[in-house]
């Protein structure tokens, strides 16, 4: 538990962003191994950052190889059991809610959240949601005082994969009230594509 409180050290959480989303430890940021995993860490993390991973079971050493390749050298171990070592100890865990095209549909009238789109320049240009701000996942530790603790977001990408690592980014900072699209701009094309502007 002390290494999970530590802020010096990274607890990366690298199982698929809804098992992150339903339950995570505190302070942990997702970045999923079946995703370009080493590449965004890298691109978020200084690489000498202490590194302790939570990974499924049987996949803790393939995750640690991915990050030492691309030169994060401080990798001190992984958490025993996964995530399920940690909620059968008893340990706290917290979630982050994901809501789907439809609530997403009543959320878009409201004016109590702001969107906020985690995709690169080029996939907005083509298509988006109206009144969204454009925050790519790679600026966003950059851009953190753009955002406020006592407001509400909403975050999506192509899939729910960046946004599930910008909301672990923005959890940390102590940004609270948060959901992420589920299935991001793949689902809203299937379910409800005129939302998009193009």
């Amino acid at each position: 538990a002390g290494l999970a409180e530590n802020p010096q050290v990274l607890l990366l959480d690298v199982r698929e962003a809804a098992n992150y989303g339903e339950a995570h430890i505190p302070g942990s940021i997702n970045i999923g191994l079946d995703g370009t995993f080493a590449i965004w860490a890298a691109t978020l993390f200084d690489l000498k950052k202490e590194i302790l991973l939570v990974a499924p079971i049987g996949r803790e050493e393939e995750a640690a190889t991915r990050l030492a390749r691309v030169g994060f050298s401080k990798i001190i171990g992984h958490l025993k059991g996964g995530i399920n070592a940690w909620t059968k100890a008893g340990k706290k865990t917290t979630h982050i809610e994901s809501i789907d095209v439809t609530e997403l549909m009543y959320f878009l009238d409201s004016p109590d959240y702001k969107i906020i789109d985690c995709r690169k320049t080029e996939e907005v240009k083509k298509m988006r949601l109206p009144h969204a701000l454009h925050v790519p996942l790679a600026e966003l530790p950059h851009r953190l005082h753009e955002f406020s603790k006592t407001e509400k977001y909403i975050l999506y990408c192509v899939s729910g994969y960046r946004s599930m690592i910008a909301a672990g980014i923005l959890r940390q900072a102590g940004i609270r009230q948060l959901l992420n699209v589920s299935g991001g701009v793949n689902e809203i094309l299937k379910h409800a594509p005129r939302l998009l502007l193009h």
